[in-house]
């Protein structure tokens, strides 16, 4: 099959849908593209100079037609910004030229993806077109605010978002939804049948993202680390958004705890991104900070940590961790995933350890200090390791997604 991607921009570095699932696809064999435009992700985000710009470079990419890892085809074209929304510039003209048998946009209620499906009504494009919804309840404040906004604030969403989502989900065949809640906002909030609403889980590299002993000892011994200590991880943006200087002063707390007590357990942290919380981290004396990784070179990193914790967003980097053999920790605004030690099975992935109330420091230094004895730790990674094997590797994925785009 051909198949081409649209996404709204697009990063080499980055290890995201975009960049992971086009491979995958291609070393089944298939011919992948990726359409998208000049700009990096977060170009326009105010954060993007101080979390991106060492890593990443400028935030606008020279136009032109590159191969990727993987030997995924990637096409760059211009583009316009308004209204928090971006318009790739010749992007009909380029799926006419393609020629592809499926067409799948990585969002769904979006002006690029109106184009597409207007091409197939009233173009005579005979493409599968297909579409995704990465929005979930936590991030996504009309949704989880509805019932205390405006008619107008409503009656602006249903104009702008509703009503386009549902003339695209006549013309295409299935929404992926990244987790159970982003379901539930396409259906209730996008205009998708949920007859064409999938839940399917975004994925892990698994050849790169797995427990390896060896680069666990070498790294800890390069970073510092003592066998003994309990190395908690985060990557991603320090931003006030992602807030990762919750999760510093609470590695502090516990330390200063088990001087009080006696205790010999030490925790330290290891965080890996830049952004506006840097400096206040790195004050802290039980947390390293390295500059943001190339996706191909973060596995070491997650391999040396015995606990990854985000206190703010999902990030995919949470499935990552877990299948690099890290105990989870999240915030309860996060409803996407299950506790590995829940007794009823759902959709959702069983790869948390531990949630904390959201936003309650006490919380989270308890659920870190639960997690204090490795034999308990083992039993949740080693639970975690084989979820993310068996349900969330993107060869797994890839293989579900052919026979999607097939049917």
């Amino acid at each position: 099959m051909k198949i081409v991607f649209v996404s709204r921009w697009y990063s080499e570095k980055m290890g995201y849908i975009e960049n992971c699932l086009p491979r995958a696809l291609a070393e089944l064999g298939h011919e992948v593209h990726v359409v998208t435009s000049t700009a990096q992700v977060y170009f326009n985000h105010k954060f993007y100079e101080k979390s991106y710009q060492n890593y990443l470079g400028d935030r606008i990419q020279p136009l032109g037609t590159t191969y990727t890892e993987g030997s995924v085809i990637l096409h760059r074209l211009p583009f316009r910004a308004a209204a928090g929304h971006i318009w790739i510039r010749g992007l009909n003209r380029k799926i006419s030229e393609l020629q592809p048998d499926i067409v799948h946009s990585l969002e769904h209620a979006v002006p690029d993806s109106v184009r597409l499906a207007a091409l197939k009504k009233f173009g005579g494009a005979r493409f599968k077109l297909f579409t995704a919804n990465h929005a979930v309840y936590s991030v996504l404040d009309t949704a989880r605010n509805w019932d205390k906004i405006s008619i107008f604030k409503k009656l602006i969403w249903w104009t702008l978002q509703t009503l386009p989502g549902r003339f695209i989900a006549s013309e295409s065949e299935k929404c992926f939804a990244v987790t159970s809640d982003a379901g539930e906002i396409a259906e209730l909030f996008m205009g998708v049948p949920a007859a064409k609403v999938k839940v399917t889980t975004l994925g892990v590299d698994t050849v790169q993202f797995h427990p390896d002993a060896k680069n666990r000892q070498a790294t800890r011994l390069d970073l510092g680390f003592a066998e003994q200590d309990i190395v908690v991880l985060y990557t991603g943006r320090l931003t006030n958004q992602k807030n990762p200087l919750f999760v510093a002063k609470a590695i502090d707390e516990l330390n200063k705890n088990a001087v009080l007590t006696g205790n010999k357990v030490v925790f330290r942290g290891l965080f890996i991104g830049d952004g506006e919380q840097k400096a206040d981290i790195e004050a802290i004396k039980s947390v390293q900070i390295l500059p943001a990784q190339p996706y191909r070179d973060l596995p070491k990193f997650y391999q040396s940590a015995d606990i990854a914790v985000w206190a703010g967003e999902e990030s995919t980097s949470q499935l990552d961790a877990v299948g690099s053999g890290l105990c989870l920790i999240l915030t309860d605004k996060i409803v996407a995933y299950n506790r590995i030690e829940d007794p009823t099975p759902t959709e959702k992935p069983k790869i948390v350890s531990r949630k904390f109330k959201h936003q309650n420091f006490d919380d989270l230094v308890a659920q870190l200090a639960s997690l204090s004895d490795v034999s308990v730790r083992a039993a949740l990674q080693k639970t975690g390791v084989e979820t993310i094997q068996s349900d969330s590797s993107w060869k797994v994925i890839a293989r579900a997604r052919v026979i999607d785009y097939e049917n």
